[in-house]
């Protein structure tokens, strides 16, 4: 089965492109257009399994969020024409999967559209530092899984995350299970994927 995109973007010109270009691959195909939030509201009764949202539109990021909040399960692409790091982090913070920045290759926005629905992430190498995939991580948690992150990714074992916070190992169990879902993990074991941190935050 093809992969569904949808398009958000102010620009006809730029749609256009993204369209062509995403359909010359037989695994993906564009199943609508919209030129803002109100477009793509109406856009998502076909169920696409991908949203490419220009990130220069003043509300990308709202868009982003909306459609997380109309279809949990939906992946979001933000294409930006700004890649910084606090871009990636907005768009992360927004419910995306995927960060791409219109200067790179085209063919990176197709294998970052492949990466998000089949579950993984893609962050452009503008933004990508030895401790920035933590960074982005961070943006999507609350002050109290922030923490129990923290002590994961150090490499501490769940019993002692929660001997050091003060939690049940229940407590513990269900925070960890929410930063699992939040980061779009595939299990608790992925969390080992971040120990290549270099240690909390200051």
């Amino acid at each position: 089965m093809c992969l569904r995109v949808q398009l958000v973007s102010a620009e006809p010109q730029l749609r256009q492109g993204l369209r062509l270009l995403i359909e010359r691959n037989s695994d993906l195909v564009v199943v609508g257009e919209a030129s803002g939030a109100a477009d793509a509201r109406a856009g998502s009764a076909a169920r696409p399994d991908v949203v490419v949202i220009d990130g220069d539109l003043s509300d990308a990021y709202a868009i982003a969020a909306a459609v997380k909040a109309r279809r949990p399960r939906g992946r979001v692409v933000m294409l930006s024409g700004r890649p910084t790091r606090e871009s990636a982090a907005a768009a992360v913070s927004a419910g995306a999967a995927g960060f791409v920045s219109k200067l790179q290759p085209p063919r990176e926005l197709v294998g970052a559209i492949r990466a998000v629905a089949s579950g993984g992430s893609y962050l452009c190498p503008e933004v990508v530092g030895s401790d920035d995939a933590v960074d982005l991580a961070r943006a999507r948690l609350d002050a109290r899984e922030r923490l129990v992150f923290e002590q994961l990714i150090c490499g501490r074992t769940l019993d002692a995350v929660a001997e050091e916070l003060a939690l049940s190992a229940r407590s513990a169990a269900a925070i960890r299970a929410r930063i699992v879902r939040k980061l779009e993990l595939r299990s608790s074991a992925d969390l080992a994927r971040f120990s290549v941190a270099r240690g909390p935050a200051a």
